[in-house]
């Protein structure tokens, strides 16, 4: 959605008064609007979410997916699909070609290539003809980085020479918020959401604590809810912090912030995006949301603040999504004629994803990842289905989840390609008040593995308590 307007913009500009828009962010009339012209054969060309694959377009003839790899493809509520499998299966079944486009193409899909299911096409060059940026590494255990900007001495000398010559700068940082929590400097109480029992981030505006998984927001700053002193300290970085301490640090420049917290509101992140592309802001700090499609011809300098946050995720896929996340934010520097310098931060200088993505080698990488992934028998050499069970009282979670992964390894005695994983807490245990326990599925034979499950699912959803709830979800992403 955050892209939206800018593509929008572009394709209206070659294609006047024959574009539509669909996504989630539009009023139920628009989108019915959108719909309709797309049932009546009003529109010929159709920009959307993952939601607009499904819509009634006449004649449809092609379908891209940009960014295919991209993980917010994936539906995670609800009904659970991820757009892109779901746009391949549509333009197979209308027989189009469909086009997958990315720089760094998810392994599963790159392995679909390997074995010429699909068609594999390089560009070898940028759109542009510009020249890739140079890449410099720094060490964050040799080199230290200033404690308010979270810069190195290479990374703030570039920037202030970036400045000088008038030209534009991206600083990353994949956490937002003023500091990820709180602490009490008197008892060591650190505030934590009641409901998802993980720490509350702190945020500066409006000041307040909030959880960024069920949106609670505590209002009362002053003193400590353990043992009532004030001295309260936010504890670590966030985008918003960085901001602040850029403003100080560089007086006579216009300094940015594009992450959630501003995206929540369209009008107001497609008014930052303008102001920067118009050269009206100098320094732009965000999360991954820079990462995304950004096209600024006056953007020389992009600076990772810290590479190693994604890489520390309880997820095989953390590689691949910090070797993505990487080589896309660097992507965005010196895309046109001014040419481009990225420095990359980090605690772990020689993990293979941020060597590759310092030689932007996505080739390598996926040999090394794909090596990786077969000896562990993860995806794309098997498949995985996962079972979730929540509800609000944690022994009536835990004792059905036992009850049905017996049950379970019962029905699939006699297939032993099947994997029976748990039960287990799932990475985080309550969220949003509700306790939740799983099981997880792999198996190199997918179709006997789901069979089996889909002719017995209402059997196992019977012995289940009516206040536990059971969602599945096919090749789930994210951390379990």
């Amino acid at each position: 959605i955050a892209l939206t307007p800018m593509m929008l913009g572009r394709f209206a500009a070659r294609f006047p008064d024959e574009i539509a828009v669909y996504h989630s962010g539009m009023t139920d009339i628009q989108r019915l609007q959108t719909w309709w012209s797309a049932k009546d054969g009003v529109k010929k060309i159709f920009i959307g979410t993952r939601s607009a694959v499904a819509l009634p377009i006449q004649d449809l003839g092609l379908i891209i997916v940009d960014e295919e790899h991209d993980s917010s493809y994936k539906q995670e509520e609800r009904f659970r699909y991820h757009g892109r499998d779901l746009a391949v299966m549509r333009a197979s079944i209308e027989r189009i070609p469909i086009v997958l486009g990315s720089a760094t193409p998810s392994i599963e899909s790159r392995e679909n290539a390997e074995k010429q299911k699909y068609h594999f096409f390089r560009l070898n060059q940028r759109a542009t003809k510009a020249i890739l940026p140079d890449i410099q590494l720094i060490d964050l255990k040799t080199e230290s980085a200033n404690e308010h900007t979270w810069m190195t001495a290479p990374l703030q000398k570039a920037l202030d020479d970036t400045l000088q010559r008038g030209e534009q700068a991206m600083l990353f940082l994949n956490r937002r918020g003023f500091s990820p929590f709180m602490l009490c400097r008197d008892c060591g109480h650190v505030p934590t959401c009641p409901n998802c029992e993980i720490s509350l981030t702190y945020h500066k505006r409006p000041l307040s604590l909030v959880c960024h998984y069920c949106e609670l927001k505590e209002e009362n700053l002053r003193a400590c809810q353990k043992c009532q002193s004030e001295k309260l300290q936010p504890i670590g970085i966030g985008t918003e912090r960085i901001e602040d301490n850029l403003k100080k640090l560089y007086p006579n420049i216009t300094v940015g912030r594009l992450d959630r917290d501003i995206a929540s509101s369209r009008q107001r992140m497609a008014a930052l995006l303008s102001q920067f592309e118009a050269g009206k802001i100098d320094v732009l700090v965000g999360t991954q949301m820079l990462a995304k499609g950004h096209d600024f011809k006056k953007l020389t300098l992009v600076g990772v603040l810290l590479a190693d946050m994604s890489l520390n995720l309880p997820d095989f896929r953390a590689a691949e999504r910090s070797f993505q996340l990487l080589t896309q934010v660097a992507g965005r520097a010196g895309r046109h004629d001014l040419k481009g310098q990225v420095f990359i931060q980090t605690y772990r200088p020689n993990d293979p994803a941020i060597q590759n993505a310092l030689r932007q080698d996505a080739e390598n990488f996926y040999l090394q990842e794909r090596t990786f992934r077969a000896s562990a028998d993860y995806p794309p050499f098997s498949r995985m289905i996962l079972l979730r069970l929540q509800g609000r009282k944690l022994p009536e979670v835990t004792t059905s989840t036992r009850r049905l992964a017996k049950q379970l390894r019962e029905l699939y005695q006699n297939f032993p390609h099947v994997k029976i994983l748990g039960p287990a807490k799932a990475s985080m245990e309550k969220l949003q008040g509700k306790y939740r326990w799983q099981i997880l599925l792999k198996s190199s034979k997918f179709e006997s593995m789901r069979r089996a499950l889909e002719n017995e699912l209402p059997f196992l959803e019977s012995f289940l308590p009516s206040s536990v709830m059971l969602s599945l979800d096919c090749e789930p992403l994210g951390s379990f």
